[in-house]
């Protein structure tokens, strides 16, 4: 029985990679473990984020697109406001602790109408970590960091025919740290939306991805490259490096939908590469 064991310090990212190989490989007899790397981030404000949005226009360059698109419209769409188009306007400041002059103009949209997405991670992160936790082959894991995790793949290789561990580190080490909460936060934007709604329907206020990476000198060019390790017995290791510092993969991992998406089609790209080699016992799901 194959078992996939994911592994990423970001919640958003180890979710949404386990939903999209659940999904992308159906068979019954395949497992998925989630090895949720606990951290604390450095502000303290680890469960503090705020609304986010982000280009829809951006992921259509995403791998496995047509599949990853399908797994939104039947998944997310719940937690997902959809906004035709997007405006950048001088506004007043949100309040005194968030002083920001920037106000986005929200032309709302529907699903099938849309140029942009605003989400909340930690409402996508429930959303997926329910339904994962529905299916009795999905089973998570908290580990303190890379060393536990390979001790969880060494002890499952006793009991499954193939574990393929997939494990996220970035390319370059922090020439520049910063915290990801303290960038995010000085760079929310207050929102009004049209046609006009009850505020209490919509989020008040948004961090818009792509200016907050502009400003804060993050690239917006997400890729990412992987390394293949044979564990023996059929097993593999695959390193999925992205091309990001510490830092950027942190404030990316937990604000950016896209990020987590490109890297759900990265995988999906680099599990159906080793099929064949490996002689993994599974069938990608075609559309």
């Amino acid at each position: 029985m194959p078992t996939f064991v994911v592994s990423h310090r970001s919640p958003l990212v180890a979710l949404l990679v386990a939903v999209s190989l659940k999904l992308y490989y159906r068979q019954r007899n395949v497992r998925i473990v989630v090895a949720e790397i606990f951290t604390k981030n450095a502000s303290g404000l680890a469960e503090v984020r705020p609304w986010c949005g982000t280009s829809a226009l951006s992921f259509r360059h995403v791998r496995h697109w047509d599949f990853l698109s399908s797994l939104i419209s039947s998944l997310l769409v719940s937690v997902l406001v959809y906004a035709a188009n997007i405006r950048i306007v001088n506004g007043r400041p949100v309040s005194p602790e968030i002083p920001s002059q920037r106000c986005l103009e929200v032309s709302l949209g529907s699903p099938s109408h849309h140029l942009a997405f605003l989400y909340h991670p930690s409402m996508v992160e429930s959303l997926l970590r329910h339904f994962l936790s529905q299916s009795p082959s999905v089973s998570f894991v908290s580990v303190a960091n890379k060393d536990r995790t390979a001790q969880l793949v060494q002890y499952l290789r006793t009991s499954a025919d193939q574990v393929v561990w997939v494990h996220f580190e970035s390319s370059f080490s922090n020439s520049n740290p910063f915290d990801a909460d303290l960038v995010a936060s000085s760079n929310i934007c207050s929102t009004r939306y049209f046609p006009l709604h009850e505020p209490s329907h919509l989020p008040p206020h948004v961090l818009w991805i792509p200016q907050c990476r502009s400003v804060a000198n993050i690239s917006s060019k997400v890729s990412f490259s992987t390394h293949v390790h044979s564990l023996g017995n059929s097993s593999v290791r695959l390193s999925v490096i992205s091309n990001g510092t510490v830092s950027e993969d942190d404030f990316s991992g937990r604000y950016d939908l896209m990020y987590a998406f490109a890297a759900c089609g990265h995988v999906l790209d680099s599990v159906d590469g080793i099929l064949g080699k490996y002689k993994l016992n599974v069938t990608p799901h075609r559309l």
